[in-house]
C-alpha cells in the first residue's frame, strides 16, 4: 500500500519540507507498558508512519481546564470550520483508496456534533475500491458513547467485515476497543493530552501482514490561548513516540526500506 497521493497532497499544501518539530515538548507517554519504539520492535505493534498538516488556520482565545486540555466550549469553532473538516476528508479518500479502513479522532461537545458532520461528509465522497478497482460510495458511521450498544456491536462487526471505510468517534473507542482493520487514524481533535493521543495511537496499532504500516495524521493548527500571546500547541503522535525533526512519512519501528515514501 502507497502513500504517494498522501505525499503529492502535501505537496500541494506546501508541507513537504515541513518537518515535524517536536522539539516544542517532551513527553514520557508509554504504550503497553514498554517504550513505544521499543513495543514496536518487539512485534507487539504495528510499525506507524506518521503525517501532519499545518493546516494554517489560527484559533484564539482557546481555554485550558485543570488537567490542560482544551476546554470543549473553547474549540467549538474547529466542529464547524469547512477548510478543516475538507482536509480530514480529502485525507480519508486517499487513505480509502490505498486500501485502509481508519478512524476519526473528532471533537466532543454538541451531542456528538463533529463526529455526525464528519460521517455525513465522507457518506458522500466516492472511492475507486483497491480490491475491485470499481467506483462506489465511501461508508462511514459514527460512534459516540451515547450509541446504542447494539447498534455500535453493528457498526463494529461491519467494518471488521470491510463493510464501513471510516469511523467517526468522540472518546468512545480510544481504549478498550481493538480491530485488526483500523490501519489509519486521523486526529481531527486536538489534545494537549498525553494520555489520550497515546490511547487513540494505540486503536491503530496491531499487527497485520495486510496492512504491514500503520498510518497516522494529525492536523495542527495555530491555537491561541486567551490572550492572543499564549500558545498552546497540540500533542502529537510523533510527540508520543517522542522523536524530534522528522520528515512527512517518518515510520518509527520500520527499516529505512519499509519507509512509506521509498514505496
Amino acid at each position: 500500500m502507497q502513500m504517494k497521493k498522501i505525499y503529492r497532497y502535501l505537496a500541494l499544501q506546501q508541507q513537504m519540507s515541513t518537518p515535524i518539530d517536536q522539539s516544542r515538548t517532551t513527553l514520557k507517554a508509554r504504550f503497553m507498558n514498554l517504550p513505544n519504539q521499543e513495543a514496536i520492535r518487539r512485534k507487539i505493534v504495528n510499525p506507524v508512519s506518521l503525517f501532519v498538516h499545518e493546516t494554517g488556520l489560527s484559533f484564539a482565545g482557546i481555554m485550558t481546564d485543570a488537567s490542560g486540555e482544551y476546554d470543549p466550549q473553547s474549540i467549538r469553532p474547529m466542529i464547524y470550520d469547512e477548510t478543516r473538516n475538507e482536509i480530514g476528508v480529502n485525507y480519508a479518500k486517499m487513505l480509502a483508496e490505498a486500501g485502509y479502513q481508519g478512524i476519526m479522532s473528532s471533537i466532543p461537545g454538541g451531542n456528538g456534533t463533529h463526529a455526525k458532520i464528519l460521517a455525513d461528509l465522507l457518506n458522500q465522497e466516492t472511492i475507486v475500491d483497491s480490491r475491485t478497482g470499481e467506483t462506489r460510495p465511501m461508508v462511514a458511521r459514527y460512534v459516540l458513547g451515547t450509541t446504542d450498544k447494539a447498534l455500535r456491536k453493528q457498526y463494529y462487526d461491519q467494518f471488521e467485515r470491510g463493510e464501513i471505510d471510516w469511523l467517526a468517534f468522540i472518546d468512545v473507542i480510544r481504549e478498550g476497543w481493538d480491530s485488526d482493520k483500523a490501519k489509519a487514524i486521523i486526529n481531527m481533535r486536538p489534545t494537549r493530552s498525553a494520555l489520550l493521543a497515546t490511547q487513540r495511537l494505540g486503536r491503530i496499532g496491531r499487527t497485520d501482514p495486510d496492512a504491514p504500516i500503520s498510518v497516522s495524521i494529525d492536523l495542527y493548527d495555530s491555537i491561541m490561548g486567551e490572550d492572543d500571546l499564549d500558545r498552546l500547541p497540540a500533542v502529537l503522535s510523533s510527540d508520543v513516540f517522542e522523536v524530534d525533526q522528522v520528515e512527512q512519512g517518518y515510520t518509527v519501528g520500520a527499516a529505512e526500506e519499509m519507509r512509506c515514501h521509498q514505496s
